[in-house]
C-alpha cells in the first residue's frame, strides 16, 4: 500500500522544478533585457501590428485591413499593448515570452517522469526542455512562444501510451497524436 503523501510535502516536492523554472526565467529575462530591438524583423512586426490592432479595436488587422485568425499569441499579448509607452510594452512582451515558453518545462517533465528512472527522469524532464535552443528565442514576438509549451501540454494525455509503447498511442478517444502534432501546434 502507498503511503498518502499530504499537501505539505507534494508542494516540497515540488520546489526543485519551481526553482529550475524560476531560475531559467531569470537567466532568459537578463538575455531579453539586453534585446532591445526587434531581431526578427519581419515576423515580429506583423505578430506586433497584428496583436496592436487586436489590443486597440478587438479585431485583428494588420496595416488597417482585416486579418484572419491565424494563432492565440496575438491574443496573448494584445493586452499589453495598452501600455502607454511602446518601448514599455514591447519589454512587458518579452518578459511575458519568457515567462510563458519557459513554462515548458512542466509538461516535459510530466512526460519524462514515467519513461526514466526516478532521479534521472526527474533530472532530464527538470533541465533538458529548459536548456534547449528554442528557448533562445523566447524573447522574440513569434508564435512558437505559446506553441511549445502548448504542444506539450497536448501531449500529457498520451505519456502512458507512450511508456507502454502502444502501437497505436494517442489514438484513442481523440488525443493528439503523431500525425496531428503539427495541428497541436497553436499557430
Amino acid at each position: 500500500m502507498r503511503s498518502r503523501l499530504t499537501i505539505a510535502d507534494r508542494l516540497l516536492t515540488a520546489v526543485p522544478l519551481v526553482s529550475i523554472y524560476l531560475w531559467l526565467s531569470i537567466v532568459y529575462c537578463i538575455e531579453a533585457w539586453k534585446r532591445t530591438t526587434p531581431w526578427l524583423f519581419t515576423d515580429e512586426l506583423e505578430m506586433t501590428q497584428i496583436s496592436r490592432a487586436i489590443a486597440s479595436t478587438g479585431h485583428a488587422a494588420r496595416r488597417g485591413e482585416p486579418y484572419k485568425f491565424r494563432s492565440l499569441y496575438t491574443y496573448m499579448i494584445a493586452p499589453l499593448w495598452w501600455i502607454d509607452d511602446v518601448a514599455k510594452a514591447f519589454s512587458a512582451v518579452k518578459y511575458v515570452d519568457v515567462l510563458v515558453m519557459t513554462s515548458v518545462i512542466f509538461p516535459t517533465y510530466f512526460l519524462a517522469r514515467p519513461l526514466s528512472p526516478a532521479r534521472l527522469g526527474s533530472l532530464r524532464g527538470r533541465g533538458s526542455s529548459g536548456v534547449s535552443p528554442s528557448l533562445a528565442y523566447s524573447s522574440w514576438i513569434v508564435e512558437e512562444t505559446l506553441a511549445l509549451p502548448v504542444c506539450g501540454a497536448l501531449l500529457l494525455p498520451d505519456r502512458e501510451g507512450v511508456r507502454r509503447e502502444e502501437p497505436r498511442w494517442g489514438r484513442r478517444r481523440g488525443r493528439c497524436n503523431r500525425s496531428s502534432l503539427p495541428s497541436c501546434a497553436v499557430s
